[in-house]
């Protein structure tokens, strides 16, 4: 009997055992499912997923230009962009808001994990409660809202929405409802690039004509204190690098040193084509074109096309010479090795030029200022757009061109405007 109870007891130590080494074994294999078979239950198998954490990102963003935020009344169509402050409600017309964030630099398969807004108080509200909702302007890109542009109320919209009422004053910095589904739409457009710019649109949700509004600060007032747009994100594919941010280098800044030397391409040489020599007739000889001279190693600036303000070009930059590589004064760090499609902009005054460059996502064109034929003489650089570059009188030359060899089809929108000072804070006359 003894020996019986012995021979038990020895059988379920070594089944006990057995089952514990197994399960630890098979449990070390980090990132894989662990398979368990109990043998107490007739055989059944039970799999425990121990499933790895995904890569967590985030990023934080603030306005960055006076045409960067804005209100507009939605009655009379005017777009408040350089007032001090942000109105949000009825007063008693109603008012729309746009807040534009640049180089949204998350990739188009990305996660969002929480999106939050976040505005400064300008201390001053009007009637409660505050109704609003918030969306996103429903575009691969966001641009300015310049008065040359659409308006922020005639723009698309998402349509994930949050609500958000104010019950109470707020207080100093404070942060909108979550917008996580509203920025999830924008990355999910199939057109949508890391690094594209994102606009947070609100609206008035109040019926009647009561007031009922608050205030917060513009950046036109303090650009230190502008709204800021923090977004956490998954993301499963390799770590976004995406390529250096599109800062634009403003006229006169220091020549940024040169950090890629890539292998040039043999610069094209022009060769005059003889022209046979027409045969006497009647007819008035034609007084000759005189176009400027070629620049070696520069744009071919005698086949740019005339452009002019407030008109949209499309064109196609496959045929056009390959000449310029590197845009040294403004993107040295580029490596712009497609064709370059070149227009001639002639101003007779002193504007503050925007373009706004639209193509298919499978193609990679950038777009360049610049006042001559010569890399040095780049002026501006962007991805897709160029805000508010203050020039004077003169000749200048918009280049659509190519990154890492890129080239294709394109829409290109040409505005220009005499700058403005920024309007003064007048608690009088925007308070009521």
């Amino acid at each position: 009997m003894k020996v019986r109870r012995t021979l038990l007891i020895a059988g379920f130590i070594f089944l006990s055992i057995t089952l514990i080494l197994t399960f630890s074994a098979r449990w070390a294999n980090a990132g894989a499912d662990v398979l368990v078979q109990n043998s107490f239950a007739h055989g059944e198998e039970y799999t425990l997923t121990n499933t790895p954490s995904l890569p967590t990102y985030e990023i934080t963003r603030r306005v960055m230009h006076s045409e960067d935020d804005t209100s507009a009344q939605e009655d009379t169509g005017k777009n408040l962009v350089q007032w001090n402050v942000l109105r949000m409600g009825q007063s008693p017309t109603s008012y729309v808001n746009g807040l534009r964030f640049r180089d949204v630099s998350i990739p188009q398969s990305a996660t969002i994990l929480q999106a939050t807004l976040s505005l400064p108080y300008a201390d001053w509200l009007n009637g409660l409660p505050v109704v609003l909702s918030i969306n996103a302007e429903d575009a691969d890109t966001s641009y300015a809202f310049a008065d040359s542009r659409p308006l922020v109320s005639d723009r698309p919209t998402t349509s994930a929405v949050a609500d958000w009422t104010f019950f109470e004053e707020p207080s100093g910095w404070f942060d909108a409802p979550d917008l996580t589904t509203v920025v999830q739409e924008v990355i999910d457009r199939p057109g949508w690039q890391a690094g594209s710019d994102l606009s947070v649109i609100i609206h008035n949700e109040a019926t009647g004509t009561s007031k009922h509004y608050l205030d917060v600060l513009a950046y036109d007032l303090d650009p230190a204190n502008a709204a800021i747009l923090t977004i956490t994100y998954e993301y499963t594919g390799a770590t976004p690098t995406p390529r250096p941010t599109n800062t634009p280098t403003p006229p006169g800044a220091a020549t940024p040193t040169q950090t890629l030397t890539p292998t040039s391409s043999p610069t094209p040489t022009q060769t005059p084509t003889s022209t046979p020599l027409a045969t006497a007739t009647a007819s008035p000889t034609p007084t000759p074109t005189v176009t400027p001279s070629p620049t070696p190693g520069g744009l071919a600036i005698e086949l740019a096309e005339p452009a002019d303000c407030g008109q949209v070009y499309s064109g196609n930059t496959e045929g056009w010479p390959a000449i310029v590589n590197i845009y040294t004064s403004c993107r040295s760090d580029w490596l712009e090795s497609g064709p370059e499609a070149i227009y001639h902009l002639q101003l007779n005054d002193a504007y503050e030029v925007s373009a706004q460059l639209y193509h298919d996502s499978d193609i990679d064109l950038d777009l360049f200022l610049l006042d001559g034929p010569a890399p040095t003489d780049c002026l501006y650089a962007g991805e897709s757009t160029i805000d508010n570059a203050l020039v004077a009188e003169g000749d200048y030359y918009l280049v659509v061109d190519g990154y890492q060899g890129s080239s294709g089809a394109y829409m290109l929108d040409v505005a220009c405007s005499i700058q403005q000072l920024p309007v003064g804070y007048l608690p009088l006359m925007l308070h009521e």
